[in-house]
């Protein structure tokens, strides 16, 4: 009478596998087991898997692995954005811009979807401008973008908006409208290189202050409009109080002037740009 042979092996799983993805999985085998069982797979643990002959033991031990390996090719050839859940899963609440760090971009892109421009967002922005997730983009939500904001809006290089910001918008709009055309990269670069016609996503969108996605005349106006605000003493809080994040000229005469102010303001900018 032949005696049983038995043994058992070990399937682990990553705990926190990286979006959603099954990495690798090991395969160990025990020559002793404590005890005999049922086949138990659990994402995240280490479970024990017991035969009691050679042949029950390569069957299981095929099924399982081939179970395994299934899961990990198929997940494998799937592309990231089909892995992810939309640009939630890829950039972090707040982060409307989708650059890779909440700014005071952010904050002026908000303010112009709910104060101007209600089109300006398309879904992935909608979500993730949706901080407390209660299904709306209001003005809650611009304010905690603001409160939260690692770089203050039309601070390139350094951490408060200046005049060189102002220099590089004016080098910015030149170039353009001679026809050169830049490249807007990823990596956070330094805005020095933007002589070499090249700018990141990030100091791009920090100078695009009125937030609508481009950077041209009424970005100066604006950025001017803070900056000149800021040096000649202004409490600038009571401009961020109306719930706009953005810089927009006419904003700032309304605030600090008179309805007739506003208008000098607008019939300057008309000539302007004539």
């Amino acid at each position: 009478m032949s005696r049983r042979k038995s043994c058992s092996f070990f399937v682990n799983f990553p705990k926190k596998p990286l979006i959603n993805q099954i990495k690798s999985a090991t395969i160990k085998i025990d020559k002793k087991p404590r005890e005999t069982g049922k086949i138990y797979l659990r994402k995240g643990k280490t479970e024990r898997v017991n035969a009691l002959t050679e042949k029950s033991i390569f069957m299981k031990m095929r099924k399982v692995i081939s179970t395994v390996l299934a899961g990990v090719l198929a997940l494998s050839a799937l592309p990231i954005s089909a892995m992810s859940v939309g640009a939630e899963g890829a950039y972090a609440p707040g982060d409307v811009d989708m650059d890779g760090v909440i700014t005071g971009h952010d904050a002026a892109v908000v303010s112009r979807y709910l104060h101007v421009d209600n089109t300006l967002l398309n879904a992935d922005q909608l979500a993730l401008a949706d901080v407390n997730g209660d299904g709306v983009v209001d003005q809650a939500d611009a304010d905690w973008i603001h409160e939260n904001e690692e770089v203050e809006l039309g601070a390139c290089d350094i951490s408060v908006p200046n005049p060189t910001s102002l220099f590089y918008q004016l080098v910015y709009i030149a170039n353009t409208g001679a026809g050169n055309h830049f490249t807007i990269v990823d990596e956070d670069i330094s805005t020095e290189q933007i002589f070499d016609l090249k700018i990141s996503q990030k100091n791009f969108n920090l100078l695009d202050v009125t937030g609508d996605g481009k950077i041209d005349l009424d970005d100066i106006n604006g950025l001017g409009a803070y900056i000149g605000h800021k040096g000649a003493g202004f409490d600038l809080s009571r401009y961020f109080e109306t719930g706009r994040y953005d810089y927009d000229i006419m904003e700032f005469a309304k605030i600090y002037g008179t309805s007739k102010d506003s208008a000098y303001v607008s019939d300057d900018l008309s000539d302007l740009v004539k």
